[in-house]
């Protein structure tokens, strides 16, 4: 659904060049571009905002209108059971069917502020944190300083995430479309610009699930620290599509070596079996496979090292197209890498210990206890449909 939004915002951008930005009333007269109405019933209780409507309302020949009286299963039914004026509403719904763009009305506050900001630049927080630590808006700062004219700075949250969270796949998922919403509307807004990304943790996380699963989601530049990617991850495949555009122009990954989240956590979850835990791995602590990615390893220090105050203006000056020059870091992690490889292989010993525990509860206090052995049994496929999620 987002990636036709983002098809949707790009193809009406292409009709609006075409005829030098007036898609509602050519030379001839003519409606350049189809009539687009979005209708929301007034009485609507599953859908409260209408923040979606940016992407209708980009669009010169886009309009919204409330139905009267109109919930989300009937706004377009007429019977005299559904709505207390039928004509009324019959009117309502046929102008998306006879009326010409040009004769159209839509109120201009309803409608984005189209801009011609050339960037934006995301900053995306991950686990322990939200958009207000300290390192979010020092960054956000930093950017704004260096080009307050041109570039636009987004900070979208999805508020305090724990690393308990993090683990259940259905949790770490639930928060993507928030990721997704997010940059749809900021390209409804900002057609012209070009988008940018420094993301941390969980968030880049979300940002390479949403590459895989939007096509249409593009970056130029792209900044991980302490990311909870696989080091099979592959940026040469979105950097170098067959046929397609780019999704990413360039990538830099910020490694620690002492990252516990990374290097422990997310080693020992990888090393469980089924498709849950193989879209998240430690390639902001071992590094990506290839050479797509430049990777800045090793900080010395833990998983927000690389989001400290000192080195921040190098990852501004990254999002600015340029290459700042670099620390002279260890290029070895030390014990910490055997300590993640050796903790890779312990989920594995925990589940089965966790199983065997399961089956054993049924007996407890001798004898077997069908109810039990029951609750059991749910649980465990519970866990196993959980483990095989993709």
């Amino acid at each position: 659904m987002t990636n036709l939004r983002i098809d949707w915002i790009r193809h009406f951008r292409t009709l609006e060049r075409l005829h030098s930005g007036d898609m509602t009333r050519g030379d001839s007269g003519q409606v350049h571009g189809p009539l687009v109405m979005q209708y929301l019933g007034d009485d609507d209780k599953l859908i409260k905002s209408s923040a979606d409507d940016k992407d209708i309302l980009a669009f010169p020949t886009g309009h919204f209108h409330y139905v009267a009286g109109g919930t989300h299963a009937d706004l377009f039914r007429l019977e005299p059971k559904y709505t207390a004026d039928p004509d009324a509403r019959y009117a309502v719904l046929r102008q998306a069917f006879v009326e010409q763009p040009a004769s159209m009305e839509t109120r201009p506050e309803r409608r984005p502020q189209k801009t011609d900001k050339k960037r934006v630049v995301m900053i995306l927080h991950g686990i322990r944190a939200d958009r207000v630590d300290n390192w979010v808006e020092h960054l956000r700062k930093l950017i704004i300083e260096c080009d307050s004219q041109d570039t636009v700075v987004s900070t979208p949250t999805y508020g305090y995430f724990t690393a308990y969270r993090f683990a259940l796949p259905p949790e770490r998922r639930k928060n993507i479309p928030t990721f997704r919403d997010e940059y749809t509307e900021l390209l409804a807004e900002h057609p012209q610009a070009e988008f940018s990304i420094i993301a941390h943790s969980n968030g880049t996380y979300m940002l390479g699930r949403s590459l895989r699963k939007t096509p249409g989601m593009r970056f130029k530049n792209v900044v991980l620290a302490g990311s909870a990617l696989p080091e099979e991850y592959d940026w040469e495949e979105l950097m170098n599509p067959d046929g397609n555009i780019p999704q990413v122009g360039r990538v830099r990954n910020e490694r620690a070596n002492r990252d516990a989240p990374i290097a422990l956590l997310c080693s020992m979850l990888q090393g469980l079996p089924g498709k849950s835990m193989k879209d998240i791995g430690r390639g902001g602590f071992a590094g990506f496979r290839g050479d797509a990615v430049l990777e800045i390893a090793y900080h010395q220090g833990g998983h927000g090292k690389a989001l400290e105050a000192d080195n921040l203006p190098r990852l501004v000056d990254y999002v600015f197209d340029q290459n700042p020059q670099e620390l002279d870091l260890p290029k070895g992690p030390g014990y910490f890498f055997g300590l993640s490889n050796f903790l890779h292989h312990i989920g594995l010993l925990l589940l089965v210990g966790m199983l065997a525990l399961l089956i054993w509860i049924p007996f407890i206090g001798g004898g077997f206890h069908p109810w039990t052995a029951l609750v059991v049994a749910v649980l465990v496929l519970l866990l196993l449909l959980g483990l095989n999620s993709a």
